[in-house]
């Protein structure tokens, strides 16, 4: 294993959009970015979504595609889709228009299913289900938080260490000052 150079970013310990903890250290940028944009989006949109009507989940575009929620009558799997405003029929699917409390509409809704039957399930049970398995990203999350967490308390020590002051005067052995050394072992250990 190599660690290539890469640009460094401000990595923070718990995701800076929960607004909760602003701690960070030095992180590779393509890291943070990968666990930023894909293993934590799930858990952001978990919690941030969490007191949502359900049903704003369903027909809200980008709410949909973050939770994938379906609908289920009697158990199986109801197949459907948002059409535009101005779709046409298509045989075998029926265009139904949803509507609020107050009669306004809101959006269409093309289930994949005749209208006869949709008309032969009045009074079956249909339910709108939002349900997935959050442990993954909750777990990466977790992990990624104690690695950082640990990292920082690591450098922190280094930092203070005599290796670390070491390492500082041999880096500025070759400069002129004397001061320079001084001053670069003052801010390590600061």
């Amino acid at each position: 294993l190599r660690d290539e150079p890469a640009e460094l970013c401000r990595g923070h310990v718990i995701n800076d959009k929960f607004g909760t903890c602003k701690i960070w250290i030095p992180q590779r940028a393509d890291v943070d970015s990968f666990f930023g944009s894909t293993v934590e989006a799930d858990l952001i949109s978990a919690v941030q979504d969490r007191n949502k009507n359900p049903v704003n989940l369903w027909i809200n575009p980008q709410l949909r595609r973050k939770h994938r929620p379906w609908l289920e009558m009697d158990g199986k799997v109801l197949r459907h889709y948002f059409p535009e405003e101005d779709a046409g029929r298509i045989k075998g699917q029926t265009l139904v228009r949803l509507e609020n409390e107050d009669g306004v509409g809101i959006c269409n809704l093309a289930v994949k299913t005749s209208q006869e039957a949709i008309i032969g399930a009045d009074g079956r049970k249909l339910e709108l289900i939002i349900e997935r398995d959050y442990r993954p990203a909750v777990i990466a999350s977790v992990l990624k938080a104690a690695h950082l967490t640990m990292f920082r308390m690591l450098l922190r020590s280094y930092a203070m260490s005599i290796a670390a002051m070491n390492t500082v005067v041999t880096f500025t052995t070759g400069a002129r000052s004397a001061g320079l050394r001084l001053f670069a072992m003052k801010t390590m250990t600061s």
